[in-house]
């Protein structure tokens, strides 16, 4: 036990500076001293194992997002390949026999000068199939989702190429229009999509039984981002909310639909040097849809939804923690531990210092005590010594010698005397001097008296 106290001492990092020798140091140290420092070092070592840990798994991220009106949003590209839609009255045997068309436009708008020129393409529509679906650079696996809800639905052609810019105001406007309007049957060799239309008896017939309403719903791949996730802060998901309903001739819905194309700018980087991976998220946020409803339109559209880029721009930039961060933070979480155990240990110390420099003061009665009898012990040997010296000499020689003795003796004397007077000041130094020289004196005396 004595050597693991010993051990503890040795390691202890709270230890003081105490001004003067004492336990063969400079430095007051404890058993407990040691003990908490072990406990700080342990403490320290797990919590550099967590985050160290964490720092290579890369699971901090620190995000910052921006988010800016822009009155002149920038284009998006949208392809089949990270944007497919798929559509659909609410009918039956709406591909084979529809009462309705659907038909999207690419529309363009362009301002030169004071004139502005309308340009307007039409996206090819087709019945949806799976590969619709497989081209999506998704983690999401749409191609099961869309068999959930069965295969009576349009899709625009895999090579379709859309596009999003601007506002009505800016100097490039391009949007898409998707409209429906009374079926007229197609005569259009390079369409996919070549339905026949219900005849005028059964169209009427379907509209008075249903009281005249209808409906056309509109699907989408959208994304959820959750940017100040480490890892995977992104989730796809169709959006399915969209429905709209519509009375032929009636009612007309109209609904402006807003998308984002969010940039996201991740650096991997764990060093100083970047290395950032840039990607676009085209959303649709729920609450982003601007409805009205209009009575009485004559221009045979009964349902009109716009498709616009959104006048907000968002960045977002996501960093992972890098080493020097990582080095700041355990720098400071053990200057923390040391700073706050060290106010504990320095209470301790100086109450466990004081109360062992009282016990050494204090303990010279007992120190006292065994060097008397030390000394009586060498003084009755000297004493034997010096009988047996009395009778090998001569009586002169003899009475001198005696002499001499009893003076030597009287110094011995003399100094426990001063020794005791000392004990009783307190003064460690002064005590150990004087014993030092009173075994001096007495290995003096017996050399001269020829016994050692």
């Amino acid at each position: 036990m004595i050597k693991i106290s010993s051990l503890l001492k040795e390691v202890d990092l709270f230890s003081r500076p105490i001004g003067l020798h004492m336990n063969n140091s400079f430095y007051f140290k404890t058993s407990f001293g040691g003990f908490m420092s072990l406990i700080v070092i342990i403490l320290v070592l797990l919590f550099f194992n967590a985050s160290i840990k964490s720092f290579i798994n890369k699971e901090e991220v620190y995000v910052k997002v921006d988010k800016q009106y822009n009155p002149n949003p920038f284009k998006s590209i949208i392809n089949t390949n990270r944007f497919m839609f798929f559509t659909a009255i609410t009918q039956p045997d709406f591909l084979e026999k529809p009462l309705f068309n659907i038909t999207v436009y690419q529309k363009t708008y362009i301002w030169e000068g004071s004139k502005q020129i309308r340009q307007n393409r039409i996206i090819n529509l087709e019945p949806c199939q799976d590969y619709h679906f497989e081209n999506l650079n998704q983690e999401l696996n749409f191609t099961n989702i869309f068999h959930q809800y069965g295969k009576n639905y349009l899709c625009p052609t895999l090579e379709s190429q859309m596009q999003l810019e601007g506002m009505f105001s800016s100097p490039v406007f391009s949007f898409l229009e998707v409209t429906v309007s009374k079926c007229i049957t197609p005569n259009d060799s390079n369409s996919k999509w070549n339905p026949k239309c219900q005849s005028i008896e059964e169209y009427n017939i379907q509209t008075n039984n249903k009281d005249g309403f209808f409906g056309i719903v509109f699907y989408h791949n959208n994304y959820v981002l959750n940017s100040d996730q480490p890892q995977g802060y992104f989730t796809n998901f169709l959006n399915d909310k969209m429905y709209y309903t519509f009375v032929p001739d009636k009612m007309t819905k109209i609904a402006d639909i807003y998308f984002q194309d969010i940039e996201v700018r991740t650096d991997h980087s764990l060093i100083p040097i970047k290395d950032v991976e840039q990607r676009f998220f085209l959303v649709q946020e729920n609450n982003d849809v601007r409805e009205a409803s209009e009575l009485g339109r004559s221009d045979g559209k009964y349902v009109v939804l716009t498709l616009r880029k959104s006048p907000y721009i968002t960045i977002i930039q996501r960093n992972y923690k890098k080493i020097s961060q990582l080095m700041s933070e355990l720098g400071g979480f053990v200057q923390i531990v040391f700073t706050a155990v060290a106010i504990l240990m320095v209470k301790y110390n100086n109450i466990n210092f004081v109360l062992e420099l009282a016990n050494k003061l204090y303990s010279f009665e007992i120190k006292n005590r065994k060097l008397k009898i030390k000394i009586s012990y060498i003084q009755s040997i000297f004493q034997r010594n010096l009988n047996i010296k009395k009778m090998q000499i001569n009586l002169s020689n003899q009475k001198k010698q005696i002499k001499n003795n009893s003076q030597q003796i009287n110094l011995i004397n003399y100094c426990l005397k001063n020794k005791r007077q000392n004990s009783e000041q307190g003064t460690i130094f002064q005590f150990q001097h004087v014993e030092k020289y009173i075994i001096h004196i007495e290995i003096y005396i017996l050399k001269k008296l020829h016994i050692i």
